[in-house]
């Protein structure tokens, strides 16, 4: 009796041995996760690292995390038919997999909507086809709400008459601009640079002749403020004739015969040369312009007639 004992026994015994080193074959895999800190708003990117001792057949991920502080978005690694996410937790079976390959690699893809603390479970179950290999971490996410914006620059301003000067420098805070005698009113539009900041100042206003001053006033998200100035100068009649004058006189390209200015064609197709002219340039006000010169030294009327 005695020896049928010991032999039951040496038999548990050997079987024993056996099951624990499969045990611990089936045990040897591993996961790793990544957490980190966050801002309200900001995408959340949990990577998932999968490696068994085994050549893969398939992995079968599930996650959990609060709904109240994570939006689940999407996973990258397998295709979006295969998830399954309801509420606060994740489920996908990945199977494609290379000969030989032991390693699967995902990501949670996720967006901040609340303050707050949520820990991401992850566990992953890896088959060889005969064997599972799990295991599972804890991912650390730390959601804080974002501090208030202190950008309260403008990112243009805009006239509907006249132009700023110096240019448009979101760092430049004053300007000024002059408008002809006819110019009654103007519009002046601002855009802010950031869009939790607002402007107040902006709109259509009547000019007197001369200065005209309008200031716009940014306040940022935090309540930091910043003024950009405008001065806006309406010329008088006679300071808008001289004004004229002057650029009529600069303009190269301008000619005022009895009263009626005329603009000169500086670029000439040479089909339209006419017959006994060539194509020349001369200088008038320092620029170059194109002129046509008789080849013969004098314009014939039949020449005349076709130009008038």
């Amino acid at each position: 009796m005695k020896k049928y004992v010991k032999i039951i026994f040496s038999t548990i015994l050997a079987l024993t041995i056996l099951m624990s080193a499969f045990a611990f074959s089936a045990s040897a895999a591993n996961v790793a996760v990544g957490g980190g800190n966050y801002e309200v708003g900001q995408k959340v990117n949990i990577s998932v690292a999968y490696e068994g001792d085994a050549a893969l057949v398939s992995v079968l991920v599930e996650a959990s995390f609060d709904a109240k502080i994570l939006r689940f978005d999407s996973v990258s690694g397998v295709k979006a038919e295969d998830v399954n996410a309801a509420g606060g937790s994740i489920r996908f079976i990945d199977e494609n997999f290379s000969n030989g390959s032991k390693k699967g690699s995902y990501r949670l893809n996720f967006t901040a909507i609340a303050a707050g603390n949520t820990d991401v479970s992850v566990s992953a179950t890896g088959s060889d086809g005969d064997a599972e290999f799990s295991a599972s971490k804890v991912a650390k996410v730390t959601v804080s709400t974002p501090k208030p914006s202190s950008n309260a620059s403008l990112a243009s301003i805009k006239l509907s008459s006249g132009s700023l000067s110096p240019a448009f420098d979101p760092n430049v805070t004053e300007y000024s601009a002059t408008v002809k005698y006819g110019v009654e009113s103007i519009d002046i539009t601002g855009a802010v640079a950031d869009g939790k900041s607002t402007y107040t100042g902006g709109g259509t206003f009547d000019l007197k002749v001369g200065d005209n001053e309008r200031i716009l006033t940014v306040t940022a998200e935090d309540g930091t403020k910043k003024t950009y100035i405008i001065n806006v100068k309406r010329m008088t009649e006679a300071e808008t004739l001289a004004a004229e004058e002057d650029e009529r006189n600069a303009n190269p390209l301008l000619v005022t015969i009895d009263g009626v200015d005329y603009t000169i064609v500086n670029e000439l197709d040479d089909s339209l040369v006419p017959t006994g002219f060539n194509k020349e340039t001369a200088t008038r006000k320092e620029q170059e312009i194109t002129v046509l010169n008789e080849v013969n030294g004098k314009i014939s009327d039949e020449v005349a007639d076709i130009n008038s």
